[in-house]
């Protein structure tokens, strides 16, 4: 075998295997974040799977939802001086209906030291239901408003939240994105709603959540992706997204989703 085609060969097969530890330290590369389990202890009042389920984690500014959080009795998790927050649309049947959801949450810590992710505040959250976004506000004390949602799980998956006067929130994944991690997940944990006066000595409510299943992560890309926030006067969340300059970072896709709550506490 001549020595030049000897060369060439061992040259492929290096490249070949170089390209096989690229793909499997990519498809190894630890999430933006990685929230344990707190496995709080709960009575579900309601479990729904499947459940259709795209969220963008994304950061901002720290300073600023410390702020927005003073006088609650949790506080935004220091993640490397910048708050995590996970916005996220699913698609369900819920009570016989079909139904979409968006929800806006804080990821928090339950001590002033904000160093690890111990809840989720729900710092607002829509329901294709005028219906059930009303039982929401009016049973759970939940932060609900009736919207227009899209979702869709396949690639490029996306989010979307419109009202009358048109698009609120809109996020698209590139369609050339591919997961770095799939992995089974299960987070059940308490989030804590905002309170309806300003009296800082009520206790702050809860409610315990299941979620998990199957989940594709996938990185955030600034310049592929496309993101985008409109500002409205009767949704002042949308201004705070701005204010605090967010910033995607990665998704999470679950198409086989389930999800669970308790009464609010």
């Amino acid at each position: 075998m001549p020595r030049a085609y000897q060369l060439c060969r061992l040259l492929l097969c290096h490249v070949a295997r170089s390209q096989q530890v690229k793909v499997a330290n990519s498809l190894n590369q630890d999430p933006t974040l990685d929230l344990p389990n707190p496995n709080v202890a709960a009575k579900f009042i309601v479990e729904v799977q499947p459940v259709k389920e795209v969220a963008l984690v994304a950061e901002a500014d720290l300073a600023y939802w410390q702020d927005r959080l003073k006088g609650a009795r949790v506080f935004p998790y220091n993640q490397q001086g910048k708050a995590a927050i996970v916005i996220s649309a699913t698609d369900l049947r819920s009570l016989g209906r079909r139904t979409n959801e968006f929800t806006i949450g804080l990821v928090v810590c339950e001590r002033p030291a904000a160093d690890s992710p111990d809840a989720f505040y729900l710092v607002q959250a829509f329901n294709s239901s005028r219906l059930f976004a009303w039982i929401e506000r009016i049973f759970f004390a939940t932060p609900y408003s009736p919207g227009h949602i899209c979702v869709d799980d396949r690639m490029p998956a996306q989010i979307q939240l419109a009202d009358r006067a048109g698009t609120i929130f809109s996020v698209q994944m590139n369609t050339t994105a591919t997961p770095t991690v799939s992995r089974d997940e299960l987070w059940q944990g308490k989030i804590y709603l905002p309170r309806l006066t300003a009296d800082s000595r009520k206790a702050q409510k809860y409610f315990v959540a299941k979620l998990g299943g199957r989940t594709d992560i996938y990185p955030y890309s600034p310049k592929n992706d496309t993101l985008q926030i409109s500002a409205r006067n009767g949704q002042p969340v949308f201004q705070w997204l701005l204010e605090s300059k967010l910033v995607g970072k990665e998704w999470r896709v679950r198409s086989n989703a389930v999800h669970a709550r308790s009464k609010s506490y």
